[in-house]
């Protein structure tokens, strides 16, 4: 299907009416606090992304494995 240029039309406009119902700073505001006790039990720097923190050597370090979401 990709050859002839197929979009599944039903599945983009579904992703874009859950964004339009999503407030951009949804996922700052509901998991910062995680995000900070991550990093602090890390041993890591916060960085502006919630999803990423930087180790003493400065290397970019994933933190979304450790998110709860219960």
């Amino acid at each position: 299907m990709n050859k002839i240029g197929y979009v599944n039309l039903s599945g983009a406009n579904a992703a874009i009416a859950i964004m339009k119902s999503i407030p951009v700073d949804y996922f700052y505001t509901t998991y910062q606090d995680q995000y900070y006790n991550i990093c602090q039990s890390q041993n890591i720097t916060p960085t502006k992304c919630i999803l990423f923190g930087h180790d003493q050597n400065n290397d970019k370090f994933c933190t979304t494995p450790y998110y709860k979401t219960t």
